[in-house]
């Protein structure tokens, strides 16, 4: 018996959307310009899975090289070749999907617009959301003790209050500990120079504004960061670190010795900070509903955002805890 179909969900459609999806979620990403495929990038996307079996992704992270150079006037390289060392993370992969769907088929008919693709930009601004979430979650929970710095005087979460403000200091403490720590933080590079990225609260930021020093580096015109896309939308530059407001910061109201003090979690990152591995992108399937009639779309991604970690050790992230006050 023939049956109505819905032709615009055959095969070559639901790729091409499914694509056009993935890559407009990435687009409004707002780590989208730092996700690639190099380990120079702080995001670094692993798709190895997509075309074999498996549910485990494993990503080389590789050591900076140590080594003093070779005088190539007056010894020969071959046989003091330096050792490029990797470490390797893995991550299991999840399965994860969304879906939308008409109520009737009179959804259809009433609004002036074209719900199919209304259906398609929700599930785009959805996938965008839900990967920033996983993103921010992955590099904000649980810090490691040594890759974990506190404004003022704390020394922990437990004894933070409302002298440990987000300032200059700690954003120079932070790059020291990156730079000098095993294994250390590896910077990101542009333009030719190495730069750490930093990520505060829009509440932070405040408190790091209202600092003394950093009003007089504003006023000299020496903070803001080189003419890359990259670093568009930055805050200014401090010591080499690019800093950026990011409301998605997480904050908390359980800190101090009461545990009733507001804190917020900013972070300093270096290359390879984070994965995003993939052993299927994102699909996109459309059904019908009571006999045919009603449409309904999901979309669906075996992934997982994780923190890299080495030797019980964030690899490529420093977590700054301060106060902040609200307005």
């Amino acid at each position: 018996m023939a049956m109505t179909t819905f032709a615009s969900g055959d095969n070559l459609t639901a790729k091409i959307w499914a694509t056009k999806v993935f890559r407009a979620a990435l687009k409004d990403l707002w780590f989208s310009k730092w996700i690639a495929e190099s380990s120079d990038s702080i995001i670094q996307m692993n798709t190895d899975l997509t075309a074999k079996s498996g549910d485990r992704i494993t990503t080389p992270l590789r050591m900076q090289l140590t080594g003093a150079g070779i005088d190539l006037e007056a010894d020969d390289p071959e046989g003091q070749e330096e050792e490029i060392v990797f470490h390797d993370f893995s991550v299991t992969l999840q399965e994860k999907g969304n879906a939308v769907r008409a109520k009737s088929k009179m959804d259809f008919k009433r609004p002036a617009f074209d719900l199919r693709s209304e259906f398609k930009l929700a599930l785009q601004d959805w996938l965008a959301d839900y990967l920033e979430r996983q993103t921010v979650t992955a590099l904000t929970t649980a810090p490691t003790s040594t890759r974990n710095r506190f404004g003022g005087n704390a020394t922990s979460t437990a004894d933070i209050d409302s002298g440990d403000t987000f300032d200059t200091t700690l954003i120079s403490r932070a790059k020291r500990l990156a730079r000098l720590t095993t294994p250390k933080v590896r910077p990101v590079r542009v333009n030719g120079r190495n730069h750490y990225v930093c990520l505060m609260h829009d509440y932070q930021s405040k408190a790091l504004k209202a600092e003394t020093a950093w009003q007089q580096a504003q006023r000299e015109g020496g903070t803001r960061g080189p003419d890359n896309a990259l670093f568009s939308g930055n805050l200014g530059m401090w010591d080499g670190v690019v800093l950026f407001e990011y409301e998605r910061i997480p904050t908390y109201s359980t800190w101090g010795a009461g545990g009733a003090t507001t804190g917020a979690r900013a972070l300093l990152l270096g290359a390879q900070a984070a994965v995003h591995a993939y052993g299927q992108l994102p699909e996109w399937y459309e059904k019908l509903f009571k006999y045919n009639r009603i449409p309904g779309v999901l979309v669906d991604v075996i992934h997982k955002v994780e923190k890299t970690v080495y030797n019980s050790i964030d690899f490529g992230v420093i977590a700054l805890d301060t106060y902040y006050a609200a307005d």
